[in-house]
């Protein structure tokens, strides 16, 4: 994360599926291989363009969130001279990947050959070391058990993973708890547990409604 100074960092997740000032891409971090700062423009306008509907109307499709784009309609909103050459390198180094648009089978999508070949945002959290970075001042998301090790705080003037003790402190557990375990099952459980003072909370809710009709 050396692009970033530490106090830049907080609150921050690594992906590539969505914009935002929150969001760190693969290509800001230079994550799969040196890219220039054309290219960097060209993912950028990419990833925003990719989820307008109007593609999937030119393809006579339904909408899906992230349609790949043929080198001509790039072109209509990044014309450059050497976007064919940019476009090779991307796919070359994994930043962006060549597919078909995808069609509804039932609820699922699967691409359809009988359509252009496009050009489409490698995605994938899981792909990446580091998933959100937490702020303390901030609201931890959701913790589940396949991206518990993705996690990290800053520590000083680096970045580190959660602690059990930390995860168990977040669900609510008291520090006297005990929680023999090895740190790869200690994730595991702990993203699939619940926060023990909100299932308190509820529990006791119910249980005066409960008293109250009784």
């Amino acid at each position: 994360m050396r692009h970033y100074p530490i106090s830049q960092l907080y609150g921050k997740s690594i992906k590539d599926k969505r914009g935002g000032d929150n969001n760190i891409h693969s290509w800001d971090i230079e994550y799969k291989g040196t890219v220039s700062a054309d290219e960097k423009e060209l993912l950028n306008t990419i990833l925003k363009e990719r989820r307008k509907k109007k593609w999937a109307e030119i393809y006579g499709i339904d909408w899906m969130d992230g349609m790949p784009l043929t080198i001509e309609h790039i072109r209509t909103f990044y014309n450059h001279k050497q976007l064919d050459i940019m476009l090779a390198d991307l796919v070359q180094k994994g930043y962006i990947k060549q597919e078909y648009p995808k069609k509804k089978i039932g609820n699922a999508r699967v691409q359809d050959p009988s359509l252009p070949l496009g050009y489409n945002i490698v995605t994938g959290k899981m792909s990446f070391e580091i998933n959100k970075i937490l702020d303390p001042q901030g609201i931890t998301p959701t913790l589940v058990a396949m991206d518990m090790q993705h996690l990290f705080v800053v520590d000083g003037e680096g970045l580190r993973t959660l602690s059990l003790r930390e995860g168990l402190r977040l669900f609510g557990y008291p520090d006297n708890f005990k929680f023999a375990t090895s740190r790869e099952n200690g994730y595991d459980l702990l993203g699939n547990t619940v926060v023990v003072p909100v299932i308190k909370a509820v529990a006791e809710r119910a249980l005066n409604i409960y008293c109250e009709v009784e």
